[in-house]
């Protein structure tokens, strides 16, 4: 999942015509969650821009991005190993914590840092999320009326 996110990142980067603007502008919505959720809409927007239509790096990215966000799920093995995986991640998290309460550490300055990172994660993750809920809509549409006719066929009584 990481790494598929990590792809539609870099393409969204190198393919898109404003691929940076739209990165540095996710990277500009560190200050809370609410700013990021304010963001993504203009986010969505930039991305789907009227010029961008003509362009066939933007089919390029769209088509790639529908690739590979339909692909992103979670494998039955992650699924089952992921609650060891949470457990480690909040004893570590509670390990530094407590190390730099101990230290009299503020390491809020470096979490806030970390954050917008966070963000480009978050926004690129919810893109893959419109495009693969899309890519499943357009393939029902697609693979519904070709079933519906193939259910027809096969119930003809033949004679």
């Amino acid at each position: 999942m990481i790494f598929g996110v990590g792809i539609l990142t870099l393409l969204m980067y190198f393919i898109l015509p404003n691929g940076t603007d739209i990165i540095s502008m996710l990277l500009e919505a560190r200050s809370s969650l609410t700013t990021l959720m304010q963001t993504i809409p203009d986010v969505f927007l930039m991305i789907f821009a009227k010029e961008h239509l003509t362009s066939w790096y933007f089919w390029l990215f769209l088509y790639i991005s529908f690739a590979i966000s339909a692909h992103i799920a979670p494998s039955k093995y992650d699924r089952k190993g992921m609650w060891s995986g949470f457990f480690w991640i909040f004893i570590i998290l509670l390990l530094v914590n407590t190390t730099a309460i101990l230290l009299k550490t503020d390491i809020t300055a470096y979490v806030l840092r970390s954050a917008q990172y966070l963000n480009v994660f978050t926004a690129i993750a919810l893109y893959a999320l419109v495009m693969s809920i899309l890519h499943y809509l357009f393939t029902l549409l697609i693979i519904t009326p070709i079933r519906i006719m193939t259910r027809r066929k096969n119930d003809i009584p033949r004679g």
